[in-house]
């Protein structure tokens, strides 16, 4: 099996997204997908890893100087693809997180295959909670929430759809 170069930075390097939810009186809220199936060779050639073990993070910025972790939530998600797979509706009651690939077994290793969902966070549960998925198209990749909140556009990489 080849070895990962600094196991302990894949935190870092899976930033899927970075959102901030701000409003009257709400703290800002910083939420960082982790994908724990990418890794490097000593030789720094990508490798994937085993799934089933990346989680989303939600950080309370309400103090910049003393970040607090609100929650981590086992949550299928990818640094593949564009930093456009999360939304915040306006208010930041709910977030949208899309994972666009998950990776397969094949071989004797994994091969990332395109998902197609779209998971939909509750910002204001104590702690934060996953509350439900959407199935949309194949390789979600980027997504808007229009102003008022009421809907959402998820653009679909490889059906070439919205």
């Amino acid at each position: 099996m080849p070895s990962f170069a600094l196991n302990s930075c894949r935190v870092a390097l899976a930033l899927v997204a970075l959102g901030l939810v701000s409003g009257g009186a709400r703290s800002q809220v910083m939420i960082i997908g982790n994908d724990e199936k990418v890794g490097w060779t000593k030789e720094g050639a990508p490798v994937q890893g085993e799934p089933g073990h990346d989680t989303l993070s939600i950080v309370d910025m309400a103090k910049p100087d003393q970040l607090r972790m609100v929650a981590t939530i086992p949550l299928a998600n990818s640094i593949v693809g564009p930093p456009t797979n999360l939304a915040v509706v306006p208010g930041g009651a709910i977030a949208l997180v899309a994972n666009a690939v998950n990776a397969v077994p094949k071989d004797k290793g994994y091969q990332l295959v395109a998902d197609d969902k779209v998971f939909v966070i509750d910002l204001q549960a104590n702690p934060p909670k996953l509350i439900g998925t959407v199935t949309v198209g194949k390789k979600p990749s980027g997504m808007a929430i229009a102003p008022n909140g009421t809907f959402a556009l998820v653009a679909n990489r490889d059906d070439g759809t919205i």
